[in-house]
């Protein structure tokens, strides 16, 4: 009987040891960051002052550009499990000093990932409560109402129309039916978290395939773009060029 009470006093001990060890130790956990460049043309984006062509030959400028990045995930390459940022919603946009801008995504499960999955815009379960908080704060200048939600991008400017006087360029794209996921696969190398370390991707959003590909759009015809049907068109051009991985780095 005393051998068996001293077993389980060791054997507690041990335990509680090992289980203290285990709380003062960080957990396997590391960090993102994202580096976005905001390029128009494959060069920064220029608020105002720059001139920029479409591919209708509708001469513009870019006063404003900003896009909801959310519900980001990493897929991992051995296992195809996915860390899911929670609460991930991040207002991104071009800043009047810099077309770079930069959020830091902290407690990233550790492993490689090999695919970068996001969505432009604010899902269902967010859209319509505009009691939200941080990036989602309606006061960010991203939400209609409580009934029509949020502007999932954007872009406002001037069109320059030849020989005529400019007029404003308003794209506020939003609703359900435009919320578009992203998803990147990591080509010439993964995604790799490493405990208690950050790990940079560089991320490159190209403002041009907002009006290009695979519809083209005119000025002359939409160059105020809200709740029309056009707007579909708009979303389906940014989720399939906009977006590139650009490098990653440790």
């Amino acid at each position: 009987m005393n051998k068996y009470i001293s077993g389980l006093i060791i054997f507690s001990v041990l335990l509680f040891s090992s289980c203290e060890k285990d709380n003062n130790e960080p957990g396997e956990t590391g960090s993102l960051k994202l580096i976005i460049s905001n390029l128009n043309g494959g060069v920064p984006l220029e608020l105002n002052d720059k001139e920029y062509t479409n591919e209708m030959g509708n001469k513009y400028t870019v006063a404003e550009f900003k896009f909801y990045l959310s519900n980001l995930k990493l897929r991992n390459k051995s296992n195809g499990k996915f860390y899911i940022e929670p609460e991930s919603y991040h207002l991104v946009r071009r800043l009047p000093d810099t077309h770079l801008f930069e959020l830091t995504i902290e407690n990233v499960d550790i492993g490689e990932f090999d695919e970068l999955e996001f969505a432009v815009g604010v899902d269902n379960s967010k859209n319509y409560s505009l009691d939200n908080v941080g990036d989602l704060d309606p006061t960010n200048n991203m939400a209609w109402d409580w009934n029509s939600g949020y502007k999932f991008l954007l872009l406002e400017g001037q069109f320059l129309p030849k020989n005529e006087e400019q007029k404003g360029l308003v794209f506020h794209i939003g609703s359900d039916a435009n919320y578009r996921k992203i998803l990147l696969p990591s080509t010439s190398e993964n995604i790799i978290i490493k405990e208690s370390q950050a790990t940079t991707i560089n991320l490159e959003v190209e403002v041009s395939e907002i009006f290009k590909d695979p519809t083209t759009i005119d000025f002359k015809e939409n160059n105020v773009v809200m709740f029309d049907a056009i707007s579909n068109k708009v979303a389906d051009n940014y989720a399939k060029n906009m977006f590139s991985l650009s490098g990653i780095s440790k």
